[in-house]
């Protein structure tokens, strides 16, 4: 039995245009990308592995 689990991160505040993220400036620059950026860090992870069905 394969069980599979689902991550659903809602951003209002996350700015996604490059034109205005400064990438040595992430937190300051694009909202609050950077949080939205280790949710998806955070989903690949399992303990000391990389989930193998993300």
């Amino acid at each position: 039995m394969t069980t599979f689990r689902h991550f659903y991160v809602k951003s209002t505040k996350g700015v996604t245009d490059a034109k205005k993220i400064n990438l040595k400036d992430i937190p300051g620059t694009s909202g609050r990308l950077d949080i939205i950026a280790r949710s998806i860090n955070a989903a690949f992870w399992l303990s000391n592995n990389i989930r193998r069905n993300v």
